[in-house]
């Protein structure tokens, strides 16, 4: 006798699958073939195959053999999309950013240890939205421009700094980024060492680049394993994901709830924090509003805390590596800041356009370096489809920022480091070559919202160390040169290898400069 609950549920998967047959039939790119890519296997599609160093390499590698700016990889199930070239990236996840705006779900970092609140991370809807009106407000170009004595600031005490551990570099730098962010985010001070919320927001993103690694995780592939109890063989992700959901909780509460005190206790100097809780208290929604209105102003200033520091001090950091290994761009440069603001001077926002061949540095940096060599991925809601392949709903769309950025199309030679690419024959910035700033900070509806204030601080940091200082390699006990290495640490922010420097003041008068903004 047929079992009449077995038969039940056998005619509903039939329903079902009967429905999305004849759905998928009746979709216009029915019949387009998949975008090329490796060849997968059953069930597993391609998830053996995918690349845990150089993955950026990698996917730009597999887009050149198939003679296709788009890629298909099967994640064991999971259509993903890899967009190789900025043309299409700009038809794709410009020009359609209502459907191309999504954000997936990473199971290890966005569940399992708490940052579904970052503004990179939430879906698009009214949170998301939220969050970017809060950033808009604050920070779009004419808002930006109050925080720009404060960045000055903090770039004279990188200098400071420098001149008294020039080995400590990388320490300073991180330094002077988390500085900055925190005083714009928070309108704290932060302690000269050891100062406990940079060392919080540094134990976050160490945790959550282990985390967004490709490969780290099988349950980001596998989300089912969410399920396995921590005490099983193989578990071990979920106590790890325990431990750093601490750091997360950390960077989130720690300093908002100090600078909200200070708002409180009316103590508080301007930043993104204390304006936004001013315009909170001049409102007049219910509790509920409030409530979440706040909930999205500290989960705002959190993303902002989190995501610049790492950034800011990568680009930094591989701008005295770019210095260190191109002498004659440096000197070129450093020939343009005495010829323009006089040897022994400190640039400081009015010259940003009266020295071209700087700003063409700070460019040929961000492209160069490619610090986001896969930005972030992007969720397309719908089936599209592109130069006759098919692109299913649901599917991860990761932007190939650093083929991007080393198409030899659009910078010929891209693997040389050369400013006057971006100059023109008058010695001017070329508006026609394309902006790296563009590929770096994200398309569409997801471009990054602290951009104007990114880029201002990164400026003005590569002109004040150009000015300031002599960059070299260092040499060994021996005399010899130590050559840098040409690795990245493996994460989302593809931060150089550590490596040695010499970082020398140019001259008495470029010492002098930099001491004497202890007092200005």
């Amino acid at each position: 006798m047929w079992d009449l609950n077995l038969l039940a549920s056998l005619s509903a998967t039939l329903c079902i699958a009967f429905l999305w047959l004849r759905r998928r039939r009746q979709s216009p790119y029915y019949a387009l073939p998949l975008p090329p890519g490796p060849k997968p296997l059953p069930i597993l599609g391609n998830i053996l195959q995918m690349p845990t160093r150089s993955e950026a390499q990698v996917y730009d590698k597999w887009g050149r053999e198939h003679g296709s700016s788009l890629i298909h990889l099967n994640i064991a199930g999971t259509p993903m999309i890899v967009i190789n070239s900025a043309e299409t990236a700009n038809d794709l996840l410009e020009r359609r950013s209502l459907i191309y705006s999504g954000r997936p779900s990473t199971v290890m970092a966005f569940e399992l240890m708490g940052w579904h609140w970052h503004l990179a991370a939430l879906p698009y809807g009214e949170e998301f939205r939220t969050g970017r009106r809060l950033f808009h407000r604050e920070f779009n170009p004419q808002a930006s421009l109050r925080f720009r004595p404060l960045q000055l600031d903090v770039t004279h005490d990188l200098l400071r700094r420098l001149v008294v551990s020039p080995d400590q570099y990388s320490e300073h730098i991180i330094h002077m980024a988390g500085t900055s962010i925190i005083s714009v985010a928070y309108g704290m001070k932060v302690k000269p060492h050891d100062d406990p919320y940079i060392a919080a927001a540094e134990l976050a993103n160490r945790s959550l680049v282990a985390a967004l690694s490709p490969g780290s995780f099988y349950v980001d592939y596998l989300p089912f394993l969410r399920y396995v109890p921590e005490w099983m063989p193989g578990a071990g992700f979920k106590a790890k994901a325990r431990e750093w959901r601490g750091h997360t909780e950390n960077v989130l509460n720690m300093p908002y709830d100090k600078a909200k005190k200070d708002y409180l206790d009316g103590t508080s100097t301007v930043s993104f924090v204390s304006q936004c809780l001013e315009a909170l208290s001049a409102s007049s929604g219910d509790k509920k509003d409030i409530a979440s209105e706040e909930h999205a102003i500290k989960a705002a200033a959190a993303s902002m805390f989190n995501a610049g520091v790492e950034t800011t001090a990568s680009i930094i950091k591989s701008a005295i590596l770019a210095m260190l290994r191109n002498p004659e761009v440096q000197a070129k440069a450093q020939k343009e800041l005495d010829e323009v603001i006089g040897h022994g001077n400190l640039p400081d926002f009015s010259h940003e356009n009266v020295l071209p061949y700087v700003g063409a540095v700070v460019k040929e940096v961000m492209r160069w370096g490619a610090i986001l060599p896969l930005g972030l991925p992007h969720l397309v809601t719908e089936e599209d489809a592109y130069n006759g392949y098919r692109i299913p709903a649901n599917s991860i769309v990761v932007s190939n920022i650093w083929a991007m950025l080393h198409d030899e199309n659009v910078y010929p030679n891209p693997s040389a480091f050369d400013p006057e690419r971006f100059l023109s024959s008058d010695g001017q910035l070329d508006p026609t070559v394309p902006d790296p700033a563009l590929a770096l900070f994200g398309f569409g509806r997801r471009i990054c919202p602290g951009r104007y204030m990114g880029l201002a601080s990164i400026w003005i940091t590569i002109a004040s160390l150009l000015a300031a200082f002599d960059i070299e390699k260092a040499v060994d006990i021996d005399g010899s040169y130590i050559e840098p290495s040409d690795e990245c640490i493996p994460g989302i922010v593809a931060c150089p290898v550590p490596f040695k420097a010499s970082i020398k003041p140019r001259s008495p008068a470029a010492l002098a400069a930099v001491s004497a903004t202890a007092r200005a």
